[in-house]
């Protein structure tokens, strides 16, 4: 057992480290100068994903997957019965199992509208067919994000699923920043 807040505090900080180095190395290989709006899209959504994630270290560290085991529902319902029941309630977001799980619940769903709706919009730019692909790749590992969440919840987090749907974190955070960075100007 580890504290949630431990936890969080260092996949965020792993997270921060990542995009750092993925930056510098992008950097390394194509050096991009100039940000653009496109770019400017692609940070908000990177920032997004990774606010999820973090949802999902609390989660990991509560072990609050173990419950509610079903989807789209949760305890049969879309807003369960006792959520942000906890004292103090301000805690429940990171303390509390099932509003952790829930905040988890829709902050992926957010993440995944917002990336299709990114994606929707990237077809309307002039996009190089490099940066095209970038935005494919956002959106395919948002959809097997979204796959491996589902389907861990519903095994009762299943040890492969679980480590397969923290990597693919990793991933799409990854994949977002690549995106982020190939839509800069030259």
């Amino acid at each position: 057992d580890v504290s949630q807040y431990r936890l969080t505090a260092h996949f965020g900080l792993a997270l921060v480290i990542f995009i750092a180095l993925m930056w510098v190395g992008l950097q390394q290989l194509s050096p991009r100068a100039i940000g653009t709006t496109s770019s400017k899209r692609g940070l908000q959504l990177l920032c997004l994903i990774v606010f999820t994630a973090l949802s999902g270290g609390f989660v990991a560290g509560l072990d609050a997957g173990y419950a509610f085991n079903t989807f789209p529902l949760m305890d049969g319902q879309l807003i369960p019965d006792g959520l942000y029941d906890f004292d103090p309630t301000w805690l429940a977001p990171f303390e509390d199992h099932m509003t952790v799980q829930w905040d988890h619940r829709w902050l992926a769903k957010l993440t995944f509208v917002m990336v299709l709706v990114f994606w929707w919009q990237a077809r309307k730019w002039n996009l190089t067919s490099d940066q095209r692909v970038a935005t494919h790749l956002v959106l395919a590992t948002a959809c097997l994000q979204v796959g491996l969440g589902i389907s861990t919840l519903l095994t009762v987090i299943w040890l492969p699923l679980g480590v397969a749907h923290q990597a693919g974190a990793v991933v799409l955070v990854g994949a977002t920043t690549y995106c982020a960075y190939k839509l800069r100007s030259v």
